[in-house]
């Protein structure tokens, strides 16, 4: 009796695990996803159709464009409602709005002739995008020839606002094509804010107009294979690992993110963590001790700016009035 008992309850264990195991995978989890019978094949007879969009949101238009030629490789079809019939892919903005959506969510559904997102604003047919996307995954992971996305509807919205990430480039130099890219697979998962660690002991990474020495001095260090606090940073050693942004790449960045609904907020170290600004600006510091920009982890955290310093607080503001102009976040 009881060996049956035991295999019943595998037994249900593996048919309720086939019932969950459904064949289209997107991250994150859609709150709804209703597999249909058939495929919607993406080819180059293909057109992409916006319907209720215009004025300032053609940049959804231009983003999607642009997204969907480099990743199909296929150059689409462009049109309104009117001009599309059939192997279409329809983008609207609700006249009336979905109050179950929000103004993050979406409505997919794909059919075999047709593929047709709803949302109440662009950004969330910009998160419909990054779901056709993914469910073509399999196709392009296999080398198939031809790309598909299964039959389905989709209802999806945010379980959080806030679905943020973080990429320290003081530590470790990102350049401006890496920070593209990483935003792309933020957008790909709905990440909607990117928490950007832009200063550290280990180096200051952004323009400062007041400041030059924070990055012709606090963006480099020793470009050493180990980290070792034992021995430190000497004068004569050449500064070749580093790296930082300008105004315009950050402006660039900034915008570049803004297209793809993400927000960026930076992170500016201060009191602690300022070795790379204490190097430049050895006045800042309480003492006289020879900071550099660190090449391994500070323990204790000598490099902090000194309270006690009127030039301090005028640093502070200083450096803070032209971060804050870069991002409007």
């Amino acid at each position: 009796m009881k060996k049956l008992s035991f295999l019943l309850i595998v037994l249900c264990t593996l048919l309720c695990s086939c019932h969950k195991n459904n064949p289209i995978v997107i991250i994150p989890e859609p709150v709804e996803c209703t597999p249909k019978n058939g495929n919607f094949t993406i080819d180059g007879e293909t057109f992409l159709c916006f319907e209720n969009i215009g004025g300032e949101n053609k940049n959804l238009m231009r983003t999607i464009n642009e997204s969907y030629k480099k990743f199909f490789k296929l150059t689409p079809n462009l049109g309104d409602e009117s001009s599309c019939h059939q192997n279409y892919i329809l983008f609207n903005v609700n006249e009336k709005k979905n109050t179950k959506i929000g103004d993050e969510g979406y409505v997919l559904t794909v059919k075999r002739r047709c593929v047709i997102a709803e949302a109440n604003t662009p950004k969330g047919l910009f998160y419909a995008f990054q779901t056709i996307l993914q469910m073509s995954y399999p196709d392009k992971l296999s080398g198939s020839a031809k790309t598909t996305l299964p039959c389905a509807k989709i209802v999806d919205y945010p379980r959080f606002a806030y679905r943020g990430t973080h990429l320290d480039v003081s530590r470790h130099y990102f350049d401006v094509k890496f920070i593209k890219k990483y935003i792309n697979l933020l957008a790909m998962y709905k990440i909607n804010k990117f928490h950007w660690h832009l200063t550290d002991d280990h180096g200051w990474r952004i323009q400062i107009d007041q400041y030059p020495a924070l990055t012709s001095v606090g963006a480099w260090r020793p470009e050493r294979t180990t980290w070792d606090t034992l021995h430190p940073v000497l004068p004569e050693e050449p500064r070749t690992y580093g790296g930082y942004f300008s105004k315009d790449q950050v402006r660039d960045i900034v915008a570049y993110a803004a297209e793809r609904y993400i927000d960026i907020i930076p992170e500016i170290e201060i009191p602690g963590h300022c070795s790379a600004i204490l190097e430049a600006y050895p006045q800042f510091a309480c003492d006289a001790y020879p900071y550099t920009v660190a090449v391994g982890p500070y323990w204790p955290p000598k490099a902090i700016l000194c309270a006690g310093n009127d030039d301090v607080l005028t640093f502070y503001k200083n450096v803070l009035d032209e971060i804050a102009e870069l991002f409007p976040y």
